[in-house]
Parts: C-alpha cells; sequence; structure tokens
C-alpha cells in the first residue's frame, strides 16, 4: 500500500497503521513496515494484524478492488466470500 507523508519515512522503520477502508466501516490497525519513500509518498508492507482485521481488509478488496479490474487485466483469484488468498495478498 502507498501512502503520502508530510515527511520522508525510513526505509525499514516499523510503524503502527490505523485507516478506514472508504466507502465501510472497516478500521485498519496494526503494524507495517516502510519498503519505499520517494517524494513524501512511501510504500507499505502490512506486518501485522489480527486475524479478523485482515479477513475484513481481503474481503473489501475482493468486493472493491479485484471486482473492477477490466477484461485487460490479469484477474487475480477470488476465493468464496470475496476474499484475496494470502498467497496473492501478502507481496501487496
Amino acid at each position: 500500500m502507498a501512502v503520502s507523508s508530510p515527511s520522508p519515512l525510513k526505509v525499514d522503520e516499523s510503524v503502527e497503521i490505523v485507516f478506514a477502508l472508504p466507502n465501510s466501516e472497516v478500521l485498519v490497525h496494526g503494524r507495517a513496515t516502510i519498503v519505499w519513500d520517494e517524494d513524501g509518498k512511501s510504500g507499505l508492507r502490512f506486518e501485522h494484524m489480527s486475524p479478523e482485521v485482515l479477513d475484513r481488509l481481503e474481503a473489501w478488496l475482493g468486493s472493491n478492488v479485484l471486482n473492477r479490474l477490466d477484461s485487460r487485466t490479469v484477474k487475480l483469484p477470488v476465493l468464496e466470500g470475496g476474499k484475496v488468498p494470502h498467497a496473492v495478498a501478502s507481496p501487496f
């Protein structure tokens, strides 16, 4: 996931994250590692989330992002209930 920051973040730094998913009442909280930082934008890799939060995030991604991919885009596998398999979700 990429985020904007008013000041640069340190690559490999572990940070606490909390954010609400758009058009949802789901609040995501956990830990992430900064994997890149460039021009006030940083890439995060999720590290620690409760299983419940991870399930809700995967369900939201399945219904709000993956289902909107058009036919010119490679389709990612989505499990029953709109969940993304961990092997697909974790590199992002």
